[in-house]
């Protein structure tokens, strides 16, 4: 750290440095108004400058890189032109001919225009191709439907000719029979019809196909002139004499015996009623069993057995009686 003594000496060295140059400058006259300006003109500039001094630093900054890439463009063109001229010198060796080249264009141009219309005509013939390879197999699916619907059809024609075959014999067989038939089943339900209806009418003929009539006055006429209630009183007869026929038929080792009716009586008047139980008692001598159902409960007292089913609220029950 200086002294006093020696910090003083140095402000006279610079005192009497100071004078030595005021003596060199001489005496000045100062001017203030020349100074405002040019610190005006300075202030004013002090913009420029620092924009300046901007410019300068990024050009510092960036003028090696520039440079480099310069360089490096400048090399870049000089390689392309010496690839230019290798490329026109080949270009001249190939002898090229502008008429030959246009042509050989041209032409290409219409082999590719014939290669696209070949070419949508070959796709034409394969979808032709696969259209009438479906239609083909379609046909060939439908020639064995057809020949499996043939096989069917003479499987059915064998049927057919077997079927007419036993229709013939059952038609023989059903003439042999109402031949043999006919004549019983005519008898036993004309004395029948008659014995119930106590002689107003005089029997019932039965025909080949089973159709029957009912003499009234010694005429034969068809069911549809008679009361609903005298063709049910036919119909009991004629199922009990169709039912005899069968059992002589059948013979002695294979009888049946029984019978079964359901609701016969409902279209009759009591005094029918009274006859066709009478009848059904005539009956008992040749079948050992006679099933009726009936919902009559005037014609309970004429059957020796019983079996009465009674429906309630909590359920049905049968009861015999």
């Amino acid at each position: 750290m200086l002294s006093e003594s020696n910090q003083l000496k140095l402000l006279e060295a610079r005192i009497t440095a100071d004078e030595l140059i005021l003596r060199e400058i001489g005496e000045i006259q100062f001017d203030e108004q020349a100074y405002q300006t040019l610190k005006s003109r300075l202030t004013a500039l002090e913009g420029r400058y620092r924009e300046f001094l901007s410019q300068t630093n990024y050009l510092d900054k960036e003028w090696p890189t520039t440079e480099a890439a310069l360089l490096s463009n400048q090399t870049a063109i000089q390689q392309t032109q010496q690839d230019l001229a290798a490329c026109q010198q080949a270009l001249q060796q190939l002898n090229f001919d502008e008429n030959a080249y246009a042509a050989a264009k041209l032409a290409l141009a219409g082999f590719t225009e014939k290669y696209q219309a070949q070419s949508d005509q070959l796709r034409g013939l394969e979808k032709t191709g696969l259209e009438l390879q479906a239609e083909q197999e379609k046909s060939l699916e439908k020639i064995r439907s057809n020949n499996r619907i043939l096989a069917q059809i003479s499987d059915k024609l064998e049927e057919v000719e077997l079927l007419r075959k036993l229709a013939e014999m059952l038609g023989l067989f059903k003439t042999e029979i109402l031949e043999k038939v006919s004549p019983g089943i005519t008898r036993e339900a004309s004395e029948l019809f008659t014995r119930i209806t106590k002689g107003k009418y005089e029997g019932i003929l039965v025909d080949e196909n089973f159709d029957f009539a009912i003499a009234d006055g010694g005429v034969f006429y068809p069911i549809d002139r008679f009361s609903g209630g005298e063709v049910d009183l036919a119909n009991f007869c004629l199922r009990i004499a169709i039912t005899k026929a069968i059992m002589d038929l059948s013979g002695s080792g294979h009888r049946m015996e029984f019978l079964a009716f359901d609701e016969i009586f409902g279209s009759q008047d009591e005094e029918r009623r009274l006859e066709m139980m009478l009848a059904l008692h005539y009956l008992q001598e040749q079948f050992r069993q006679i099933y009726i159902v009936s919902h009559i409960d005037s014609l309970k007292d004429y059957f020796p057995h019983l079996l009465e089913v009674q429906f309630a609220a909590e359920g049905s029950q049968a009861l015999w009686r």
